[in-house]
C-alpha cells in the first residue's frame, strides 16, 4: 500500500476525524483538577484549533500540508514536518496513557499496563495497516451509536443540573481560562489531518467541509460534557474530583435493570479512543513517509504504532517523560501551529511580491 490513500466520502472522514478528536478532548473526564470553566477553555481552544486548521488549507498543496509545509520553507520544511509527526505520536501516547488509566482505575484494577495499552494499539493498528479507507469506515460502523451514548450521558443526569454552580463564570480569570484553552488547543491537533491527506478527501473543498464538521461536532461534545459536569459539582468540589462525570454517570438510576449508565460512558471512551487512534497513527505515519521520501507506508505504521506504546509507557513511569508531558501539553500548541502560521506569512509575502512584480511588467 502506497501514499496513494484512496478515497471516502464527507461522512467516513467527520466520522473517523470526530472520534480522533474526542478520544483526546475526554481525557479530562477521567482526571483530577477540572475547572468550572472548562468547557468555557473548551470553546476557547476549538477556536485557536479552527484558526489553525484555516492556515493549514491555506498552505495545502495538491498533495496536502505537507508538502505545503516543505514549499513554503524549503528543506527546514522537513524537519517541521517531522515535529508535525512527533507531535501526533505525543498525541497518540496520551491517548493510551489515558485509556490505561481509565480501564486500571475502574474497570481492570488487575491487569497489567503493559496489557491494557498494547491490546488498544493492535486494535488500533490493524485498520490503520489495512489503510486509510479501512480505519475512516470502521469509525463510521459506530459513530452514530457513539453519539446516542453520548446524548445519554448529558440527558440522563439533566435532573441533577443547578445553574447557579457554574459562577464564578470565568472560574481563575478571563486570562487564564483563555490561555487554558490555547494550550488546550493541542488535543484538536488531529484536525490538521484532513489537510495531510486532502487527496482522500476529494481535494481542499471537501477537506475544509470534514475538518470543520468534525470540529464543531467534537468542540460542542466535549464542552458540554464539560458543562454538565460544572452544572452537577460545585466549583471547590470539582477541582477535588477524580473522574466527575464518571462519578456523575454513577449516581444515575432509572430502573433496576438499568442502572448502570457509567459503564456506557466508558464504552463510549474506549470506542472513541479505538478509532481515534487509528487515524493519529496513519496521519502520523503519512507525514513521515512524505517527510523522508517514502512512498510504502505499511512497514511505518507497525514502527509509528511501537514508538506511541513505548512514549505512553515511559510517561507513566519515568519522571522525565512527565515533565516533558507537561512541558508539551502547555506549550505545544506553539510547536504545532507556529510553523503553519510561518509558512502562511512567508506564502503571502510571495504572493503579494509576485502581484506586485507582474503588475510592474505590466506597467
Amino acid at each position: 500500500m502506497n501514499l496513494r490513500e484512496g478515497k471516502i466520502g464527507t461522512r467516513e472522514g467527520v466520522a473517523v476525524l470526530s472520534a480522533a478528536l474526542l478520544s483526546k478532548l475526554l481525557v479530562p473526564l477521567f482526571s483530577t483538577g477540572l475547572s468550572g470553566a472548562a468547557w468555557l477553555s473548551s470553546v476557547s481552544a476549538a477556536i485557536v484549533a479552527a484558526a489553525g486548521f484555516m492556515m493549514a488549507l491555506y498552505i495545502s498543496r495538491e498533495d496536502g500540508l505537507s508538502e505545503g509545509i516543505k514549499h513554503g520553507l524549503g528543506v527546514i520544511g522537513r524537519l517541521f514536518s517531522l515535529a508535525l509527526c512527533a507531535l501526533l505520536l505525543f498525541n497518540a501516547a496520551r491517548t493510551l496513557s489515558a485509556f490505561h488509566l481509565v480501564l486500571k482505575t475502574f474497570v481492570y484494577a488487575e491487569t497489567d499496563s503493559l496489557v491494557l495499552m498494547g491490546l488498544l494499539t493492535l486494535a488500533a493498528a490493524v485498520p490503520a495497516y489495512m489503510g486509510f479507507e479501512c480505519a475512516a469506515r470502521t469509525a463510521k460502523a459506530f459513530f452514530a451509536v457513539m453519539l446516542l451514548v453520548l446524548a445519554l450521558m448529558l440527558i440522563l443526569p439533566s435532573t441533577q443540573y443547578e445553574l447557579s454552580k457554574l459562577f464564578p463564570l470565568w472560574g481563575g480569570g478571563l486570562k487564564q481560562t483563555l490561555l487554558s484553552g490555547a494550550s488546550g488547543s493541542l488535543a484538536y491537533l488531529d484536525i490538521t489531518g484532513a489537510a495531510v491527506l486532502m487527496g482522500a478527501l476529494h481535494g481542499k473543498a471537501q477537506a475544509r467541509r470534514v475538518g470543520l464538521i468534525a470540529l464543531g461536532v467534537s468542540a460542542l461534545a466535549a464542552s458540554m460534557m464539560l458543562l454538565s459536569a460544572a452544572l452537577t459539582f460545585p466549583p471547590g468540589a470539582l477541582s477535588g474530583m477524580t473522574a466527575p462525570f464518571y462519578s456523575m454517570a454513577s449516581g444515575v438510576a432509572i430502573t433496576q435493570a438499568f442502572t448502570r449508565v457509567e459503564d456506557y460512558l466508558v464504552f463510549l471512551w474506549i470506542m472513541c479512543a479505538a478509532a481515534g487512534l487509528s487515524f493519529t497513527l496513519y496521519v502520523a505515519s503519512n507525514v513521515f513517509c512524505r517527510a523522508v521520501g517514502v512512498t510504502e507506508i505499511r512497514p511505518v505504521i507497525p514502527l509509528a504504532s511501537l514508538i506511541a506504546l513505548l512514549t505512553a509507557l515511559l510517561m507513566r513511569a519515568s519522571p522525565i517523560w512527565q515533565a516533558a508531558e507537561r512541558f508539551l501539553m502547555e506549550y505545544g500548541f506553539i510547536l504545532a501551529f507556529g510553523p503553519i502560521a510561518l509558512a502562511v506569512l512567508i506564502a503571502f509575502i510571495r504572493s503579494r511580491t509576485t502581484a506586485a512584480k507582474a503588475k510592474a511588467a505590466q506597467a
